[in-house]
């Protein structure tokens, strides 16, 4: 949430100022912009919707993460149900929905399943390169194309599976420490891509004109908005810090 703020004060002040005729902020008010603030709505930022599930995911998991010690098949098993009652409804934007994919994370990590897929995809005879990037085009293709199911449902399928096969490929082009030192960026850039290519600067980000190149360039933009984000936090962090506290996302990230 320390990110989120930083991000929601650096840019929701300049999008009610320059834009405030555009829809999303043309019925502002008090109201509007404390619930943007806690993540209640998301009518600044379409694209933070997942906000407010993601707090509920982790404010009930002190439960599920019992009931899951104690028989994670079951609980899989329940959350699976619920989250077809909220498919078959068409609700995707549901805590119901995402219980699922969550739950489905902590099954993975309980029982090692992907050191133990890992494993097996090292003793694929065609595991090279060539096959990485066909493996990442058909899950692409198929992400893009499908008709079969609604696209956040197949993502928990595919996410895991373009997450395995994208590591390999980027160790074996040597660059693991590129996307290392993007990762540290990572929530930033969710965050803030979508002011950069959707509500502020189309003009400036997609000024190279060539989609690869736009790409490049929007990932320059949000990361160096990231370093500013981050030195503000590190501002923040060391205004607040003592040997209980410490609110960087590295230090939280050592101690899970």
């Amino acid at each position: 949430m320390i990110n989120y703020w930083v991000v929601f004060l650096l840019f929701i002040p300049v999008g009610l100022y320059f834009f405030g005729n555009s829809d999303r902020f043309q019925n502002n008010s008090i109201m509007d912009f404390l619930r943007n603030f806690i993540a209640l709505s998301s009518s600044y930022n379409g694209e933070w919707w997942f906000l407010y599930d993601y707090i509920l995911l982790l404010l009930i998991f002190p439960v599920t993460f019992q009931a899951f010690q104690r028989n994670a098949w079951v609980t899989l098993l329940i959350a699976g149900l619920v989250f077809y009652n909220s498919y078959s409804q068409g609700n995707y934007y549901s805590i119901m929905y995402w219980q699922l994919p969550f739950m489905m994370g902590l099954f993975f990590a309980k029982y090692k399943l992907y050191s133990w897929i890992s494993k097996i995809y090292n003793f694929i005879i065609f595991n090279n390169i060539i096959f990485d990037i066909i493996i990442i085009v058909v899950l692409f293709r198929f992400r893009t194309t499908s008709q079969l199911f609604e696209k956040t449902t197949i993502d928990m399928i595919i996410a895991p599976l373009f997450i395995l096969v994208s590591i390999h490929l980027m160790s074996k082009l040597k660059l693991t420490k590129v996307f290392a030192y993007l990762g540290k960026s990572s929530m930033n850039i969710w965050l803030t891509h979508t002011f950069f290519c959707y509500y502020y600067f189309q003009n400036i980000v997609f000024l190279p004109r060539v989609s690869i190149l736009i790409l490049l360039w929007l990932v320059l933009l949000t990361v160096l908005t990231s370093i500013i984000v981050n030195s503000i936090i590190t501002i923040i962090n060391n205004k607040l810090y003592s040997k209980y506290i410490d609110l960087s996302s590295n230090h939280v990230g050592r101690q899970v």
